[in-house]
């Protein structure tokens, strides 16, 4: 669990009961919420993708916090650690191995809160991010090609590194991210949305 992360006191056994009870599910995950320094709410998360999930995954979709998992403990013979060469990212990366070797099971209740703030977290180095989204591209190109999902996932990774950049007031890279997101995949209309809010720079957004 990261140290900024808290779980309700009902998480592990609503998780464990599903796992003992399911024959195919070997994760389980819940929905989250984000909290600021101040502890007012930013966000809540409520996903509901079950089964095969691969192809979510593949687009972006990660689940909310790693924290909010628990999977079959068997799995880790079928697909390793964590994979440390990644700066950042891992988690995405950790749920694609495990879409392929098993279904994923969500509760939508937010059991796992995530605080943010102005304290270092392993997410605010916009280099780790970089490195670590370009290098699971390269890994999962042949599985995402498989899916027909590999513009997608490329626009995904675009817009991602375009939000990170647009957090940190660098506008001149978000707005090349955002606009290499819409190239790879022109459907994608959150690359055009956050491409129109960063062209005026800080005047159209305000970094959080």
């Amino acid at each position: 669990i990261d140290d900024d992360d808290e779980w309700r006191q009902s998480k592990i056994t609503k998780q464990v009961k599903i796992l003992e009870n399911s024959i195919e599910a070997g994760v389980v995950y819940t929905g989250n919420r984000k909290l600021d320094s101040d502890g007012n709410i930013r966000s809540i998360s409520t996903p509901n993708a079950e089964g095969d999930v691969t192809r979510q995954l593949l687009f972006g979709s990660l689940f909310g916090t790693f924290s909010a998992l628990a999977m079959d403990r068997n799995l880790v013979s079928e697909v390793g650690l964590l994979d440390e060469s990644l700066r950042a990212r891992e988690d995405w990366d950790y749920y694609l191995r495990l879409s392929c070797v098993t279904e994923f099971h969500s509760i939508e209740e937010p059991l796992v809160t995530k605080y943010t703030g102005d304290y270092n977290q392993l997410s605010d180095n916009f280099e780790h991010i970089k490195q670590g989204s370009l290098r699971l591209l390269q890994k999962h190109q042949s599985l995402a090609k498989k899916h027909g999902e590999w513009q997608k996932m490329n626009s995904r990774i675009r817009y991602g590194l375009g939000y990170s950049a647009a957090m940190r007031g660098d506008y001149w890279n978000a707005r090349r991210f955002f606009a290499a997101g819409i190239w790879w995949y022109p459907w994608s209309f959150e690359n055009y949305f956050w491409l129109g809010l960063v062209s005026g720079g800080g005047l159209t957004l305000k970094p959080a």
